[in-house]
């Protein structure tokens, strides 16, 4: 289900020490951006190094700055 998925990826991502939210009753993530990374850098990292897609945070409005939303 997508929300096994969901907990994959956070569990994933926590390991590697990011800080993320969200997974438990939707497929959304929130995921913490390294400190000194907009939200639109770290999308640009994770597309081009990564080849992950992600949402940058400030898409959703000024709050969401400081992050990205990945869907499972």
């Amino acid at each position: 289900s997508y929300l096994a998925q969901a907990k994959k990826l956070k569990d994933g991502l926590k390991k590697l020490g990011f800080s993320c939210y969200g997974g438990v009753d939707s497929p959304y993530i929130w995921c913490k951006t390294p400190e000194g990374k907009s939200s639109w850098e770290f999308f640009d990292d994770l597309l081009k190094k990564c080849h992950l897609i992600s949402i940058p945070g400030r898409g959703f409005g000024a709050h969401g700055e400081g992050y990205v939303r990945f869907s499972a």
